[in-house]
């Protein structure tokens, strides 16, 4: 009977010293989970936060340097097509001026030529007219053109002769730079009699 007390008294105890233990056990896993959970979630958010942070930033970085190109290309193109369209103004207008200058010289040189062939200087009045007339073909004074043609052919080349020409070089190499000026504006033959006219007299004036 007392070894059954004994025995009975000796499992109590275990029972209850393990009751305690696992009770001590559960409130330390309690108390663990309760402090070190939260610290491993914050822990956990922080890293999420952090790595949506960068991306967030990444992405902000990568849309903002394309915004930023496209920007800078819709300047460069807007920028190139007002530097063509400025170009295309100089470019008109100074070959406007240049038509001027040209118009003017020519008439100049026309008029030098009329009195210097009235006062009985061919030779001479035939440089001016050639002058003239270069200018006038650049200046498509096509009007004044002709009329300065025709006193080369009528009033001037068939006063003077072969040995006039050969004393005077440069005037021949004028007249061959008339005769290219005037071959680069044939267009469409616009000039095509002009220049046979012109080739004739001069060709006559060089067997005189």
């Amino acid at each position: 009977m007392i070894d059954t007390l004994r025995i009975l008294e000796s499992v109590e105890q275990f029972y209850s010293r393990s009751f305690d233990k696992l009770i001590i056990i559960t409130i330390a896993i309690i108390t663990c989970v309760g402090v070190i959970v939260p610290i491993l979630v914050t822990l956990y958010q922080q890293r999420l936060f952090r790595i949506e942070s960068e991306r967030i930033a990444k992405y902000i970085e990568n849309n903002l340097e394309k915004q930023i190109n496209t920007a800078v290309e819709e300047i460069r193109d807007e920028y190139n097509q007002k530097d063509a369209e400025y170009r295309k103004l100089i470019s008109i207008s100074e070959k406007s001026f240049e038509k001027k200058i040209a118009h003017s010289e020519g008439g100049n040189y026309q008029i030098q030529g009329l009195m210097i062939l009235e006062a009985g200087d061919p030779l001479t009045a035939f440089d001016c007219f050639i002058k003239a007339a270069i200018n006038q073909i650049n200046s498509e004074d096509e009007l004044n053109l002709r009329r300065v043609l025709t006193m080369i052919c009528d009033e001037c080349l068939p006063k003077l002769s072969k040995n006039d020409l050969e004393k005077h070089d440069f005037i021949i190499e004028n007249y061959k730079k008339l005769l290219s000026t005037l071959e680069l504006a044939n267009i469409n033959n616009r000039y095509h009699d002009d220049l046979a006219l012109l080739k004739s007299s001069f060709k006559e004036t060089s067997n005189r």
